[in-house]
């Protein structure tokens, strides 16, 4: 067996930002102390889901008129996800409702949320402040590979 020069990896290999490489590029010499041969390695790391994603902020805190129409645009969410978005479907991120708001009368959703862009909004015909002064909602993202944000 010959000893590897000039090459150690300790750690597992990463493609995810912010250190991690979708490849590594070798030149492998051989010798038989008398003449020597190169040849050019590529080594491409696949991405794996290893990253579920992201919100920057656990708590958001928003307000909406009162007596809004149905449709009306609450907020914008967004997470981010850490595996490489060029690879496959992994960093990929759709956004449900894990809890809503649901009006007494009609047991029907107050808030929906849209699944690729995280926008919030109002389902309800009218919000009166007197009634119901707050609301709390549970957003979770999920990637492509299925993780969820916690």
């Amino acid at each position: 067996m010959l000893p590897w020069k000039g090459f150690s990896k300790e750690t597992p290999l990463d493609r995810d930002p912010p250190f991690g490489r979708s490849s590594y590029h070798l030149t492998v010499t051989a010798s038989d102390g008398r003449s020597e041969a190169n040849a050019s390695v590529v080594i491409n790391i696949k991405d794996i889901n290893d990253n579920p994603p992201l919100f920057p902020s656990s708590v958001v805190l928003v307000s909406i008129m009162e007596n809004s129409p149905p449709g009306t645009l609450v907020s914008v969410v967004s997470a981010h996800d850490q595996d490489d978005p060029e690879e496959g479907g992994n960093a990929q991120i759709s956004y449900l409702l894990q809890e809503n708001a649901i009006d007494e009368t009609s047991g029907s959703p107050l808030f929906a949320v849209e699944e690729n862009t995280g926008a919030i909004l109002s389902l309800a015909p009218s919000l009166d402040r007197e009634h119901t002064e707050r609301f709390a909602l549970v957003l979770v993202a999920k990637d492509g590979g299925g993780l969820k944000s916690e």
